[in-house]
């Protein structure tokens, strides 16, 4: 890939209707979207954490976030797709001479994704530091984009180290788990900063800015920064009537940024300075310390979803059990 690649993240933005995805597969192809990926997410998969229904207090200088149990298993019920639609999004993809590539989210998803036509498997942020399961999503021998959000540097130091000794790691994304992320807390410089400590990997910016707010500046910033290559969410229904719609993009904007990315850095410069006075309040200092918005996200991200092996859940950083 180079930095003239797009990833549309389809996320949820399909509100479990199959028919909408395809829809979404066929605009992002006639946008010219080369990669198209999804999430393997199952409502039966998420996790039951008691301290999350109440938002108590951890300890007197932190809260725990609120999100109830019930009312997310709702949520995400509505949000399911078929069991075959991993199936309909790789053949859908492949039609429209797009490459496929998934989210897996726990073991079991793994087993779902098993000797599939994917043409790379992202790696969630929250499990960047899931070593057992990052090993087991490499045995699947398909090269891993992982994204860095909510990690810490020797965890992500570690994750690159394993996946460089097997060849597979075929980019890192810069992520802020801020959803959405302020123009202020974008930190593109770190983007330098991993560039230096990693050499010659690729590393890109994974996008969830307000596109009302922030517009493309944030995704052609990580450009000038170094940045290879950008995730963004890709929606095709009104911006408000999904949850992720706020910090997508659609057909049209995709356009745009297809065709402005494809530019010079120069030119791209000089668009950043003509359409977007404040577009360097999202460059930051490139430091790699966690907010605190986004150590209470790593708090309840990390194990939101978890295979179950005899009643009891198996998270991705245990060892996987059968």
């Amino acid at each position: 890939m180079t930095r003239n690649n797009l990833i549309a993240e389809l996320c949820q933005n399909h509100k479990g209707s199959v028919s909408l995805l395809k829809e979404m597969i066929v605009a992002a192809k006639e946008s010219g979207i080369k990669y198209l990926k999804i999430q393997d997410i199952k409502s039966k998969e998420l996790t039951h954490r008691i301290r999350f229904d109440k938002g108590l207090i951890k300890d007197k200088k932190r809260l725990v976030i609120k999100r109830p149990y019930k009312d997310e298993l709702l949520r995400l019920k509505k949000l399911d797709l078929p069991e075959k639609f991993i199936d309909i999004f790789i053949e859908e993809c492949l039609r429209s001479k797009i490459y496929p590539i998934v989210t897996p989210f726990t073991y079991s998803s793994l087993d779902r994704i098993k000797n599939k036509n994917f043409k790379f498997l992202k790696i969630a942020s929250y499990d960047c530091s899931a070593f057992p399961f990052i090993e087991e999503t490499s045995a699947l021998n398909k090269k891993l984009i992982v994204s860095t959000g909510a990690t810490k540097l020797k965890e992500i130091k570690e994750t690159v180290k394993f996946l460089k000794r097997r060849k597979q790691l075929a980019a890192l994304l810069h992520c802020v788990s801020i959803y959405p992320t302020p123009m202020d807390k974008c930190n593109l410089n770190k983007i330098k900063l991993l560039k230096k400590i990693f050499g010659n990997i690729k590393i890109g910016w994974s996008d969830h800015s307000k596109f009302q707010d922030c517009g493309h500046a944030p995704a052609l910033a990580s450009i000038i920064v170094g940045g290879s290559f950008i995730e963004r969410h890709f929606t095709i229904v009104k911006k408000d009537k999904t949850k992720d719609g706020p910090v997508s993009i659609n057909p049209n904007e995709a356009k745009t940024l297809l065709s402005l990315i494809n530019k010079k850095k120069s030119y791209i410069l000089d668009y950043l300075k003509k359409n977007y006075k404040d577009w360097e309040l999202c460059l930051g200092i490139g430091s790699h310390k966690l907010t605190h918005e986004e150590l209470l996200n790593r708090d309840y991200y990390r194990g939101r979803f978890a295979s179950t092996v005899k009643d009891k859940y198996n998270f991705n950083w245990q060892l996987k059990k059968n």
